[in-house]
């Protein structure tokens, strides 16, 4: 539930999520140059917490604080941290505002490509293509990445790797069709179902390697590659 709207100048009260989003100087910057113009804060106040921490808000607040005009907010109660994902409207999450939050949440694998990254004063795009973690496929990213998946990735890159390993080497095409992100996307759902066996997955994929092309759709890709892990069962399995 949200409270009535409420103003104030004094900013001191309120506090930053740790896991929410950093605050860009840039869109900060952007967000001043606006309110000088046209002042709408009123229009879009903050949404916090009842211990006043900023759920939906901090790149206004820090805007308005640097140019000492009145905040306005709104107290949201209960509050589930995960639904920060979804409630900053004004500026959208990339993907390292994801990595952050997840990292700063608790998640193991999202820590260790902010400890890469520290170590080696690397951007986060470049650590998460380093851990072959990363496809530049935005609907990979949708899948994994934005959805705190990265463990569940890892597993679907290992898995793929074997693949290409173990590929004959004269099967150039073979090896360009599982880097294909959408047979990564179909591998990726196999994993998450749990209702395969990916010894036999992978064992059928390489022995029927010349059956493994390019298909423009992922429907294709799953009829594709049930037909190869269903080959001689009796009871077969669908995705």
């Amino acid at each position: 539930l949200v409270n009535w709207m409420k103003k104030t100048n004094e900013y001191s009260k309120f506090k930053l999520l740790g896991y929410n989003r950093r605050v860009d100087v840039n869109h900060v910057a952007m967000l001043k140059k606006k309110i000088l113009i046209s002042n709408e804060l009123h229009v879009n106040p903050i949404q916090v917490t009842k211990d006043l921490e900023i759920i939906n808000g901090q790149h206004r607040f820090t805007a308005a604080k640097e140019l000492n005009v009145p905040i306005y907010y709104e107290i949201v109660d209960p509050f589930v941290p995960t639904s920060i994902l979804h409630s900053n409207y004004a500026k959208s999450w990339n993907i390292e505002d994801y990595i952050h939050y997840y990292a700063a949440t608790g998640r193991e694998e999202h820590k260790k490509v902010i400890e890469l990254c520290h170590k080696y004063g690397l951007p986060i795009s470049a650590c998460l293509m380093l851990l072959g973690t990363y496809i530049r496929g935005k609907q990979l990213e949708e899948f994994t990445i934005k959805e705190g998946r990265l463990f569940l990735f890892h597993k679907t890159m290992q898995f793929r790797n074997q693949l290409i390993k173990d590929a004959p080497h004269s099967d150039n095409l073979f090896r360009s069709t599982v880097r294909n992100a959408k047979f990564l996307e179909i591998i990726l759902q196999i994993i998450d179902s749990n209702k395969f066996d990916l010894t036999r997955l992978h064992k059928m994929l390489i022995k029927q390697h010349f059956k493994v092309r390019g298909r423009a759709r992922k429907c294709d890709y799953i009829e594709l590659i049930m037909e190869i892990y269903n080959y001689g069962l009796s009871h077969k399995v669908m995705l």
